[in-house]
């Protein structure tokens, strides 16, 4: 009998202690694989604040003429340095972008120097401008007048060399210059915080991309009527292409065109009757319904990079001449309009020409498209975010003319104003993106976390600390090199096909999937166990008895 009790329990314990020992190895090779990723750094990276400060060192020149002489240089610099921190001070709690540590933005450094040579200096340093006071015995110019360059240098013409007025003017320009790009990197910070910040600019412009592709299209409504071709080539290498050049330091692009036919419009113009003839019209509401995108093609088969679509729109017989109307009912003269974050239109009414059987035709040359090659540059200036220097200073009630020496379209200072911009914007999307990761990973405990998403969050934490060193260094082009990696490598870690909620393992699916195998398993184990606990306690007590 007791061979048997203790056969019968070894027999038990045996069957218990490989359910026990199995339990963990069960649980460790059925649960999902999570690499490490270093979530305190992610954390980290969402105060960007010291990162978003984009340093300028200003050098002021006077001319060195004997009422300049006498000129005290360091008072005029502490002067303009004072006026121009004290700006930027107000500007800063205008927008609330202080940051923790008391700084503002855009710290600017000014240095002055009496300057004998007529010579324009022309800095290829992003970040390094120069301001050249020029004396003027025109009487016509009562007031200092700024002459916009395409290099980093300004000119300011100027009847008084008194040092009040240098102290007034400079100041006023370096203020409003860079304050005003202050704003706007404040806004793109604050955009990302609260959305309901968003500007009408950042609605508009186009999202940051390494490349885009642009796709000019000309657009027949009916060419049983109009026949239409166009010498679009020429046009592109003599209006856009130099300009295109200037924006490789931000982005690449490539350039495809088409004439799509039976291009129909999805809302119908209105006839206006004028005393002489008619037209007809389309109202600004029905302008955002123009793109029929159910039938028009203008999606790219060769580039994966996002697309701006410009369109040349050769309206119908029945619907020539085809003008815009504004809101107040007013006719546009050049007939375009921009369509947010997508491209821009123009429409054409073209004069026909009698070709063989009747058939009527219009061939657009170079020449006639440069107005509208003018009008697609501006659009896609304003697409990509590329701020006119010269109504910065009309709005401050700066005269300014601009002369331009080489008619690319863009001005050195702008395209450093927009690379400053698409680096804050770059390194605050990357750290969302990272903080989105961060929350997904962490609220779903189960999900699969490979390697490779490991190393392209560590990467593009790494591309975010290279950017803000490279800005608190000046290295401006670096730094917007660094954060188009730190963007791409933290949209590759967000959008791998792996981190989707399908693709997880959790602990009710164990539950369901395992339970209908151990549960028959453990009901007799469970069952034999208690009834021999009671078997052991019967067996002590009757012992001690």
């Amino acid at each position: 009998m007791t061979v048997e009790v203790s056969t019968k329990r070894k027999i038990l314990l045996s069957v218990w202690a490989v359910v026990l020992i199995g339990l963990p190895f069960w649980w460790k090779t059925t649960e999902v694989y999570r690499a490490k990723l270093p979530f305190d750094e992610i954390d980290h990276w969402q105060d960007l604040e010291e990162c978003l400060t984009f340093p300028v060192q200003v050098k002021l020149h006077l001319p060195s003429t004997p009422e300049s002489r006498n000129l005290d240089l360091s008072d005029i610099t502490r002067n303009v340095q004072h006026n121009v921190d004290s700006q930027s001070q107000a500007n800063a709690r205008k927008n609330v972008i202080i940051n923790s540590h008391g700084q503002v933005r855009v710290p600017v450094q000014i240095t002055s120097q009496l300057d004998s040579s007529e010579k324009v200096e022309e800095s290829e340093v992003n970040g390094e401008y120069h301001i050249y006071i020029r004396p003027v015995e025109d009487s016509a110019v009562k007031e200092p007048k700024v002459l916009l360059q395409d290099s980093r240098s300004i000119i300011v013409e100027t009847q008084s060399l008194a040092q009040d007025t240098i102290v007034e003017t400079t100041s006023a320009i370096i203020s409003e210059l860079f304050t005003e790009e202050e704003s706007k990197i404040a806004n793109t910070l604050n955009d990302d915080q609260n959305s309901s910040k968003v500007d009408a600019e950042l609605r508009r412009v186009m999202k940051y991309a390494s490349s885009y592709q642009l796709t000019f299209s000309m657009m027949n409504e009916d060419p049983s009527t109009l026949l239409v071709s166009w010498e679009i080539d020429a046009a592109l290498k003599e209006y856009l292409y130099p300009f295109l050049s200037e924006l490789t330091k931000i982005s690449n692009f490539t350039v495809e065109s088409q004439i799509q036919n039976y291009a129909t419009l999805t809302v119908q113009p209105q006839r206006q009757n004028t005393k002489k003839s008619h037209y007809y019209y389309l109202n600004p509401e029905s302008l955002p319904h123009f793109i029929n995108s159910a039938e028009w093609n203008l999606a790219s088969a060769v580039s994966t990079s996002p697309s701006i679509n410009f369109l040349i729109y050769v309206p119908s017989e029945s619907h020539r001449p085809l003008r815009i109307h504004s809101a107040k009912g007013q006719r546009i003269s050049n007939s375009a309009f921009l369509i947010p974050r997508y491209g821009g239109v123009a429409i054409s009414n073209p004069k026909v020409t009698e070709s063989t059987a009747a058939q009527k035709s219009h061939h657009f040359t170079a020449a006639e498209l440069r107005p509208f090659m003018q009008t697609f540059t501006v659009q896609l200036r304003e697409l990509l975010g590329i701020d006119e220097v010269k109504t910065i200073f009309n709005r401050a009630g700066i005269q300014v003319s601009h002369v331009s020496t080489s008619g690319v379209g863009v001005t050195q200072l702008e395209l450093d104003r927009l690379a400053h911009k698409r680096t804050a914007q770059n390194m605050v999307s990357a750290a969302a993106t990272l903080s989105s990761l961060s929350r997904l990973i962490n609220q779903i405990p189960n999900m699969v976390v490979l390697d490779h998403i490991q190393t392209e969050v560590t990467e593009a934490l790494g591309s975010l600390q290279k950017a803000c060193h490279h800005v608190k260094q000046m290295d401006y082009q670096a730094a917007l090199h660094s954060s188009k990696e730190a963007l791409e490598r933290s949209e590759l870690a967000f959008f791998d096909p792996t981190m989707v909620s399908m693709l997880y393992f959790p602990d009710e699916h164990k539950y369901a999937i395992y339970m209908p195998l151990f549960f028959p398993i453990s009901v007799p184990l469970v069952l034999t166990a208690i009834k021999e606990l009671q078997e052991m306690r019967k067996r002590k007590k009757q012992k001690t008895e």
